[in-house]
């Protein structure tokens, strides 16, 4: 038995170890995929660049910000704010910025109404049980005319459907392996996780989709699967084959009138 759990210890550590370098070569094939495609695609973004971007046009030093769901809590240092705050349901074992940071949960947002200009969920909405409540709380807490940005993942995309047929156990060692990164530990429901969804939310909660960009991420991996991923973001972008890309930044509104929801609690907390 103990020879067993020093075999099982050392397999662990040698996995570790071949994880470790083989992270520095997927980081500098990385790199070079990027240099090609800046030559052959210099107009191409991907989704972080585009919520990067947006999320720089939407903070400033006079805006208040609660970057929802914030892990870490290290996306509140790189962008101007007057006051900025990370919420989260547990404490990351890595949390930075402590001083700015409360545990709490999303369907129950423990601030008064109206306070914030700008909230942000970066890779949360996927794994909201109830969104419409989520989204009501950011709907209340926000100020009128304030923003909430949002990225997540496209559940139509033809990526969901081969990860379907793949049995967790091995999707995990393939993204270990190929990406040199664990799987998200957290469950995932994507209940808003398609364009209409992501539009038809606005009719219960409060806020106005402003706008969402569809993007594809290209995968930066071996040249062959580069090759490939490049040729369907090509076909994705064409007409409404865009509603398919595998990615979604999507920014709401609330807007500056008040609009009764049919709920007299509600209403009475959001016209406060």
């Amino acid at each position: 038995m103990l020879a067993e759990k020093r075999r099982c210890g050392e397999d662990k550590n040698r996995a570790r170890d071949i994880l470790a370098k083989r992270t520095p070569s997927v980081q500098v094939s990385k790199n070079f995929y990027k240099k090609v495609l800046k030559k052959i695609y210099p107009s191409y973004r991907f989704s972080w660049q585009v919520y990067s971007d947006k999320l720089g046009e939407l903070s400033g030093k006079q805006k208040v910000w609660l970057d929802a769901g914030c892990g870490r809590n290290v996306t509140i240092r790189d962008f101007p704010a007057k006051y900025s705050l990370g919420i989260d349901i547990e404490i990351h074992p890595e949390l930075e910025n402590e001083h700015r940071f409360i545990k709490g949960s999303l369907d129950n947002l423990p601030f008064r109404g109206g306070v914030f200009d700008l909230l942000t969920a970066h890779f949360v909405v996927e794994h909201l049980d109830y969104p419409d409540v989520v989204f009501k709380e950011f709907s209340r807490v926000l100020k009128p005319g304030g923003c909430l940005l949002i990225r997540t993942t496209n559940r139509l995309n033809y990526a969901f459907f081969i990860a379907s047929l793949i049995p967790d156990r091995l999707r995990r060692r393939i993204v270990r392996a190929v990406y040199g990164r664990q799987v998200d530990i957290y469950q995932t429901r994507y209940r808003l996780n398609t364009p209409i969804a992501l539009g038809k939310i606005s009719l219960t909660s409060g806020l106005e989709l402003e706008s969402v960009v569809m993007t594809e991420n290209l995968h930066l991996v071996h040249p062959f699967v580069f090759a490939v991923s490049l040729v369907i973001e090509r076909i994705l972008s064409i007409g409404p084959l865009r509603n398919l890309k595998n990615m979604m930044v999507a920014v709401y509104r609330k807007p500056t009138y008040f609009i009764s929801f049919g709920d007299p609690q509600f209403d009475s907390i959001h016209s406060a």
